[in-house]
């Protein structure tokens, strides 16, 4: 129950953490089309603009990065228990 607890409570951490530094990376790295963005606007008038699968595939790339260090965090720290 120890190893459970461990792992939820740092990937939980460790997600939390990679998904900010990643919305501040895309932020700091975006630069925006405003001459697209005008022509664009007057097209769609109403339309529903769909996402594609970056964003998605960002969230989980960063779900599995945080497990397996989650994981390394919780090896580490039942190394240590075992060897006192």
């Amino acid at each position: 129950m120890k190893n459970f607890i461990i792992f939820s409570g740092s990937f939980l951490v460790l997600f939390f953490l990679l998904q900010i530094v990643s919305g501040m990376l895309l932020t700091f790295l975006y630069t925006p089309d405003v001459e697209g963005a005008w022509k664009s606007s007057a097209l769609l008038s109403g339309e529903t603009t769909l996402y594609g699968v970056g964003p998605l595939l960002l969230s989980l790339s960063s779900a599995l990065l945080a497990a397996l260090m989650a994981y390394s965090v919780m090896r580490k720290i039942r190394k240590n228990d075992q060897s006192r």
